[in-house]
Protein backbone atom coordinates (compact mmCIF):
# COMPACT_ATOMS: atom_id res chain seq x y z
CA UNK A 1 0.00 0.00 0.00
CA UNK A 2 0.87 3.19 -0.92
CA UNK A 3 1.21 5.62 1.79
CA UNK A 4 3.72 8.40 0.61
CA UNK A 5 1.84 12.14 0.38
CA UNK A 6 0.91 12.08 -3.45
CA UNK A 7 -0.97 8.82 -3.33
CA UNK A 8 -3.45 10.05 -0.47
CA UNK A 9 -4.11 13.55 -0.93
CA UNK A 10 -6.92 13.71 -2.73
CA UNK A 11 -9.22 16.27 -0.99
CA UNK A 12 -6.01 18.62 -1.20
CA UNK A 13 -6.08 18.20 -5.13
CA UNK A 14 -10.06 19.13 -4.49
CA UNK A 15 -9.46 22.06 -3.10
CA UNK A 16 -6.95 23.25 -5.10
CA UNK A 17 -9.01 23.20 -8.14
CA UNK A 18 -11.40 25.30 -5.85
CA UNK A 19 -8.08 27.75 -5.44
CA UNK A 20 -7.52 27.92 -8.78
CA UNK A 21 -11.19 29.71 -9.37
CA UNK A 22 -9.98 33.01 -7.07
CA UNK A 23 -6.48 31.98 -8.40
CA UNK A 24 -6.60 33.05 -12.33
CA UNK A 25 -8.40 36.56 -11.28
CA UNK A 26 -5.31 37.23 -9.60
CA UNK A 27 -2.73 36.52 -12.09
CA UNK A 28 -4.67 37.53 -14.63
CA UNK A 29 -4.11 41.06 -13.42
CA UNK A 30 -0.40 40.89 -13.96
CA UNK A 31 -0.46 40.18 -18.09
CA UNK A 32 0.88 43.36 -18.83
CA UNK A 33 3.72 43.12 -16.19
CA UNK A 34 7.37 42.62 -17.13
CA UNK A 35 7.64 39.90 -14.14
CA UNK A 36 5.19 38.15 -11.53
CA UNK A 37 6.43 36.45 -8.18
CA UNK A 38 4.41 33.66 -6.40
CA UNK A 39 4.66 31.85 -3.67
CA UNK A 40 3.30 28.65 -2.91
CA UNK A 41 3.41 28.36 1.27
CA UNK A 42 3.03 24.47 2.07
CA UNK A 43 4.35 22.82 -0.91
CA UNK A 44 4.92 19.57 0.85
CA UNK A 45 6.23 17.63 -2.36
CA UNK A 46 5.01 19.89 -5.03
CA UNK A 47 2.71 17.85 -7.13
CA UNK A 48 -0.37 19.15 -5.88
CA UNK A 49 0.99 22.55 -6.80
CA UNK A 50 2.05 21.53 -9.98
CA UNK A 51 -1.49 19.90 -10.89
CA UNK A 52 -3.02 23.38 -9.73
CA UNK A 53 -0.18 25.68 -11.18
CA UNK A 54 0.10 24.28 -14.35
CA UNK A 55 -3.02 24.92 -16.27
CA UNK A 56 -3.37 28.21 -15.01
CA UNK A 57 0.72 28.93 -15.67
CA UNK A 58 -0.63 27.66 -19.60
CA UNK A 59 -3.56 29.93 -19.89
CA UNK A 60 -1.19 33.02 -18.01
CA UNK A 61 1.65 32.18 -21.10
CA UNK A 62 -0.76 32.45 -23.87
CA UNK A 63 -1.73 35.94 -22.63
CA UNK A 64 1.29 37.43 -21.02
CA UNK A 65 5.42 37.19 -21.65
CA UNK A 66 5.75 38.20 -18.40
CA UNK A 67 8.58 35.84 -16.57
CA UNK A 68 7.52 34.11 -13.83
CA UNK A 69 8.94 33.37 -10.48
CA UNK A 70 7.74 30.59 -8.63
CA UNK A 71 8.63 30.05 -5.03
CA UNK A 72 7.82 26.44 -3.33
CA UNK A 73 8.14 27.02 0.44
CA UNK A 74 8.05 24.52 3.45
CA UNK A 75 9.52 23.19 6.47
CA UNK A 76 13.00 21.51 6.86
CA UNK A 77 12.02 18.19 7.19
CA UNK A 78 9.80 18.07 4.26
CA UNK A 79 10.08 16.13 1.65
CA UNK A 80 12.49 18.17 -0.92
CA UNK A 81 13.97 15.67 -3.09
CA UNK A 82 10.39 14.34 -3.92
CA UNK A 83 9.75 17.61 -4.63
CA UNK A 84 12.43 18.34 -6.64
CA UNK A 85 11.66 15.22 -9.01
CA UNK A 86 8.44 16.46 -9.09
CA UNK A 87 9.54 19.93 -10.56
CA UNK A 88 11.90 18.52 -12.89
CA UNK A 89 10.28 15.31 -14.61
CA UNK A 90 6.84 14.67 -13.49
CA UNK A 91 3.82 14.92 -16.27
CA UNK A 92 1.80 16.98 -13.91
CA UNK A 93 4.71 19.64 -13.77
CA UNK A 94 4.39 23.05 -15.02
CA UNK A 95 8.18 23.12 -16.85
CA UNK A 96 7.05 23.03 -19.89
CA UNK A 97 5.35 26.15 -19.72
CA UNK A 98 8.22 28.41 -21.07
CA UNK A 99 9.86 31.68 -18.93
CA UNK A 100 8.86 30.28 -15.60
CA UNK A 101 11.43 29.83 -12.91
CA UNK A 102 11.17 27.36 -9.99
CA UNK A 103 12.71 28.05 -6.68
CA UNK A 104 12.55 26.32 -2.87
CA UNK A 105 12.63 27.69 0.55
CA UNK A 106 13.03 25.60 3.31
CA UNK A 107 11.50 27.67 6.11
CA UNK A 108 8.61 27.33 8.49
CA UNK A 109 5.87 30.44 6.92
CA UNK A 110 5.35 31.46 10.57
CA UNK A 111 8.73 33.31 9.76
CA UNK A 112 9.03 36.31 6.69
CA UNK A 113 10.50 34.18 3.74
CA UNK A 114 10.46 37.13 1.41
CA UNK A 115 11.44 40.96 1.70
CA UNK A 116 8.99 43.59 2.22
CA UNK A 117 6.94 44.69 -0.68
CA UNK A 118 8.08 41.82 -3.30
CA UNK A 119 5.42 39.29 -3.47
CA UNK A 120 2.46 39.67 -5.89
CA UNK A 121 0.42 36.14 -4.98
CA UNK A 122 0.60 33.87 -2.24
CA UNK A 123 -1.23 31.19 -2.39
CA UNK A 124 -1.79 27.98 0.31
CA UNK A 125 -3.82 24.69 -0.47
CA UNK A 126 -4.43 23.26 2.74
CA UNK A 127 -1.28 24.74 5.02
CA UNK A 128 -2.42 27.68 6.89
CA UNK A 129 -4.28 25.63 9.41
CA UNK A 130 -0.94 24.31 10.88
CA UNK A 131 0.11 25.53 14.06
CA UNK A 132 3.14 27.33 15.16
CA UNK A 133 3.17 25.08 18.33
CA UNK A 134 0.66 22.08 19.68
CA UNK A 135 -2.02 23.09 21.73
CA UNK A 136 -1.12 21.97 25.23
CA UNK A 137 -1.59 18.46 25.94
CA UNK A 138 -4.68 19.39 27.97
CA UNK A 139 -6.19 21.00 25.16
CA UNK A 140 -6.37 18.01 22.88
CA UNK A 141 -9.83 17.21 22.54
CA UNK A 142 -11.40 13.63 21.26
CA UNK A 143 -15.13 15.27 21.67
CA UNK A 144 -17.23 15.01 18.57
CA UNK A 145 -19.77 17.26 19.72
CA UNK A 146 -17.58 20.37 21.20
CA UNK A 147 -18.26 23.47 20.07
CA UNK A 148 -14.22 24.75 19.25
CA UNK A 149 -14.85 28.53 19.43
CA UNK A 150 -16.76 27.87 22.62
CA UNK A 151 -13.41 27.12 24.43
CA UNK A 152 -11.80 30.37 24.82
CA UNK A 153 -7.87 29.08 24.88
CA UNK A 154 -8.30 27.22 21.62
CA UNK A 155 -9.64 29.92 20.00
CA UNK A 156 -7.53 32.53 21.01
CA UNK A 157 -4.67 29.73 20.31
CA UNK A 158 -6.05 29.92 16.79
CA UNK A 159 -6.42 33.42 16.47
CA UNK A 160 -2.96 34.02 17.40
CA UNK A 161 -1.46 31.56 14.92
CA UNK A 162 -3.81 33.21 12.20
CA UNK A 163 -2.98 36.59 12.53
CA UNK A 164 0.98 35.86 12.50
CA UNK A 165 0.57 34.09 9.36
CA UNK A 166 -1.71 37.07 7.57
CA UNK A 167 0.91 39.59 9.23
CA UNK A 168 3.67 37.71 7.79
CA UNK A 169 2.08 37.58 4.74
CA UNK A 170 0.76 41.59 4.40
CA UNK A 171 4.56 42.58 4.79
CA UNK A 172 5.98 40.15 1.91
CA UNK A 173 2.90 41.43 -0.54
CA UNK A 174 3.39 44.25 -2.83
CA UNK A 175 0.43 46.74 -2.22
CA UNK A 176 -2.03 45.43 -4.31
CA UNK A 177 -0.68 41.49 -4.05
CA UNK A 178 -2.90 38.85 -3.17
CA UNK A 179 -3.30 35.99 -1.30
CA UNK A 180 -5.18 33.04 -1.89
CA UNK A 181 -5.58 30.20 0.96
CA UNK A 182 -8.13 27.78 2.58
CA UNK A 183 -8.95 26.52 6.21
CA UNK A 184 -11.02 24.07 7.83
CA UNK A 185 -14.74 25.25 8.42
CA UNK A 186 -16.28 24.40 11.64
CA UNK A 187 -19.93 25.03 10.10
CA UNK A 188 -20.30 21.52 9.41
CA UNK A 189 -19.84 19.64 12.75
CA UNK A 190 -20.05 16.18 11.48
CA UNK A 191 -16.85 14.24 12.06
CA UNK A 192 -13.56 14.93 10.14
CA UNK A 193 -11.08 12.98 9.26
CA UNK A 194 -8.87 14.44 12.38
CA UNK A 195 -11.10 12.71 14.71
CA UNK A 196 -10.01 9.23 14.65
CA UNK A 197 -6.38 10.30 15.01
CA UNK A 198 -7.44 12.35 17.91
CA UNK A 199 -8.95 9.53 19.31
CA UNK A 200 -6.71 7.22 19.35
CA UNK A 201 -3.61 9.37 20.92
CA UNK A 202 -6.04 11.02 23.10
CA UNK A 203 -6.58 6.58 24.09
CA UNK A 204 -3.05 5.93 24.28
CA UNK A 205 -2.30 8.98 26.62
CA UNK A 206 -4.89 7.92 29.31
CA UNK A 207 -3.62 4.15 28.93
CA UNK A 208 -0.10 5.43 29.85
CA UNK A 209 1.33 3.94 26.06
CA UNK A 210 2.34 7.96 25.44
CA UNK A 211 4.53 9.36 28.47
CA UNK A 212 4.48 12.55 29.03
CA UNK A 213 6.12 14.87 26.47
CA UNK A 214 5.52 13.29 23.71
CA UNK A 215 2.18 14.55 22.54
CA UNK A 216 4.78 17.89 22.54
CA UNK A 217 5.08 16.65 18.88
CA UNK A 218 1.68 16.03 17.99
CA UNK A 219 0.57 19.61 16.38
CA UNK A 220 -2.71 18.09 14.48
CA UNK A 221 -4.80 21.11 13.88
CA UNK A 222 -7.87 19.74 15.69
CA UNK A 223 -10.25 23.11 15.54
CA UNK A 224 -11.88 23.69 12.96
CA UNK A 225 -13.77 27.53 12.80
CA UNK A 226 -16.23 28.86 10.71
CA UNK A 227 -15.55 31.75 7.85
CA UNK A 228 -16.80 34.52 9.52
CA UNK A 229 -15.03 33.63 12.86
CA UNK A 230 -11.61 33.54 10.20
CA UNK A 231 -12.75 36.93 8.45
CA UNK A 232 -13.38 38.26 12.35
CA UNK A 233 -9.31 37.80 12.61
CA UNK A 234 -9.01 39.15 8.84
CA UNK A 235 -10.95 42.24 9.45
CA UNK A 236 -9.15 43.33 12.91
CA UNK A 237 -5.78 43.55 11.03
CA UNK A 238 -7.27 46.26 8.82
CA UNK A 239 -4.85 45.50 6.08
CA UNK A 240 -6.33 43.57 4.16
CA UNK A 241 -9.46 43.87 1.46
CA UNK A 242 -11.39 40.79 1.29
CA UNK A 243 -12.01 39.80 -2.74
CA UNK A 244 -14.02 36.73 -2.61
CA UNK A 245 -14.73 34.10 0.29
CA UNK A 246 -16.50 30.04 -0.54
CA UNK A 247 -17.46 27.36 1.75
CA UNK A 248 -17.25 24.31 0.65
CA UNK A 249 -18.54 20.40 2.00
CA UNK A 250 -17.52 16.99 0.51
CA UNK A 251 -18.15 13.74 1.07
CA UNK A 252 -14.23 12.55 1.98
CA UNK A 253 -13.31 11.09 -0.98
CA UNK A 254 -11.70 7.76 0.69
CA UNK A 255 -14.82 7.14 2.41
CA UNK A 256 -16.73 7.82 -0.99
CA UNK A 257 -14.91 5.14 -2.60
CA UNK A 258 -15.38 2.91 0.21
CA UNK A 259 -18.79 3.12 -0.16
CA UNK A 260 -18.85 2.70 -4.02
CA UNK A 261 -16.82 -0.49 -3.39
CA UNK A 262 -17.38 -1.98 -0.46
CA UNK A 263 -13.68 -2.52 0.26
CA UNK A 264 -13.46 -1.68 3.83
CA UNK A 265 -9.79 -3.05 3.83
CA UNK A 266 -8.32 -0.93 0.92
CA UNK A 267 -10.43 1.98 2.70
CA UNK A 268 -8.81 1.44 6.37
CA UNK A 269 -5.14 1.17 4.44
CA UNK A 270 -5.49 4.40 2.64
CA UNK A 271 -7.24 6.32 5.28
CA UNK A 272 -3.96 5.12 7.46
CA UNK A 273 -2.03 6.21 4.74
CA UNK A 274 -3.50 9.35 4.22
CA UNK A 275 -2.46 10.34 7.91
CA UNK A 276 0.56 8.70 7.98
CA UNK A 277 1.41 10.86 5.07
CA UNK A 278 -0.10 14.38 6.89
CA UNK A 279 1.08 12.96 10.22
CA UNK A 280 4.43 11.72 9.97
CA UNK A 281 6.60 14.11 9.32
CA UNK A 282 5.30 16.02 12.75
CA UNK A 283 5.67 12.28 14.36
CA UNK A 284 9.59 12.48 13.85
CA UNK A 285 9.53 14.32 17.21
CA UNK A 286 9.28 11.32 18.83
CA UNK A 287 11.85 9.38 16.53
CA UNK A 288 13.96 11.07 18.42
CA UNK A 289 13.14 8.73 21.35
CA UNK A 290 15.43 6.09 19.19
CA UNK A 291 13.53 2.76 18.77
CA UNK A 292 10.50 3.68 21.63
CA UNK A 293 9.50 6.54 19.82
CA UNK A 294 9.60 4.28 16.09
CA UNK A 295 7.46 1.47 18.31
CA UNK A 296 5.13 3.98 19.53
CA UNK A 297 4.57 5.38 15.82
CA UNK A 298 3.75 1.87 14.48
CA UNK A 299 1.55 1.16 17.49
CA UNK A 300 -0.35 4.42 16.90
CA UNK A 301 -0.99 3.28 13.39
CA UNK A 302 -2.22 -0.39 14.17
CA UNK A 303 -4.66 1.77 16.61
CA UNK A 304 -5.69 3.54 14.03
CA UNK A 305 -6.81 1.20 11.52
CA UNK A 306 -8.25 -0.82 14.20
CA UNK A 307 -11.15 2.16 15.19
CA UNK A 308 -11.58 2.49 11.45
CA UNK A 309 -12.05 -1.07 10.66
CA UNK A 310 -14.51 -1.30 13.57
CA UNK A 311 -16.73 2.26 12.54
CA UNK A 312 -15.86 3.58 9.33
CA UNK A 313 -18.35 6.29 9.98
CA UNK A 314 -19.33 8.93 6.99
CA UNK A 315 -17.06 11.50 7.02
CA UNK A 316 -16.58 14.64 5.44
CA UNK A 317 -14.58 18.03 4.97
CA UNK A 318 -15.81 21.34 4.85
CA UNK A 319 -13.12 23.87 3.79
CA UNK A 320 -13.55 27.76 3.24
CA UNK A 321 -11.70 29.56 0.75
CA UNK A 322 -10.39 33.00 0.89
CA UNK A 323 -8.90 35.63 -1.40
CA UNK A 324 -7.62 38.58 0.36
CA UNK A 325 -5.80 42.00 -1.51
CA UNK A 326 -3.50 43.64 0.66
CA UNK A 327 -4.41 47.31 1.20
CA UNK A 328 -2.26 50.06 -0.01
CA UNK A 329 0.87 50.96 2.56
Amino acid sequence: MDITYDANSPMQQRWGEMLSEFLWPAMSSYTDQSSVTMADFGAATGLNSCKTFKPLLERFRAASSASVWLYHTDRPENHWSTLFSNLVSHADSYRSVSNVHSFAIGQSFYTQLFPDNSLDIGYACSAFHWLAQPYPTNLLISSRTLSFESSPQVLAHHQDNLATILRLRQSELKPGGHLIFNLPDGTNQAPSVFHAPIEVASEMKAEGLIPDGYLEHFPIPVTRFSAETNLEVIRSLGTYEVVNTKVLTDDFILYKQYKETGDLETYVKRFAGFTRAYLYPYLKGMCTKGEEGEALIQLFFTKLEEKVRSNPEPLTMTQSFFHLKKLSN
